[in-house]
């Protein structure tokens, strides 16, 4: 799919090489199994923002040596809604941006209680429409602007719910 020059490329898992960076998106760390959960751990020891705020981790495990931890924070509250998983897209592919990735992964590695809280149930959609909130840019600045104003260019989409 291409929308406004930005492809997205659905994958069943991660490939080793095409993409430079992977952003998870998660619930909560500790629990939910994604590429690279042992050195997310490790680095909670010594961090104490994983799991609040995004973090980026680098290893040789990982596509382009970069992983980002983007948490939804809780998601069973009477007034969690759905922008949850929008607002940690969104939060995950801007920090992939500022630290250089032009091909990231958003990895969403489970899916939501959808029986309990049937408003989740479109969870990839929303983080897709965020994803292209965060990276718009006006006609006018695409048209008219010297430089490559649109640093991402291809995001890989892996949904394992």
């Amino acid at each position: 799919m291409d929308v406004l020059g930005l492809k997205i490329t659905a994958l069943s898992q991660i490939p080793n090489d095409n993409y430079d960076c992977v952003v998870v998106i998660v619930t909560d760390y500790e629990k939910e199994d994604y590429i690279g959960k042992v050195s997310v751990l490790n680095n909670a020891k010594f961090d104490k923002q994983i799991g609040i705020s995004v973090t980026i981790h680098y290893g040789s495990e990982f596509p382009g040596g970069k992983l980002i931890i983007s948490p939804t924070g809780p998601t069973n509250r009477d007034y969690d809604d759905i922008r949850c998983w929008g607002d940690a897209a969104r939060a995950g592919i801007l920090r992939a941006k500022t630290s250089g990735s032009i091909k990231p992964i958003l990895l969403i590695p489970s899916s939501p209680d959808v029986k309990n809280f049937p408003n989740y149930s479109n969870i990839v959609e929303v983080s897709l429409l965020s994803i292209y909130q965060e990276l718009y840019q006006s006609y006018q600045a695409r048209v008219t602007s010297k430089t490559d104003i649109e640093p991402i260019k291809e995001i890989g989409l892996v949904f394992l719910g």
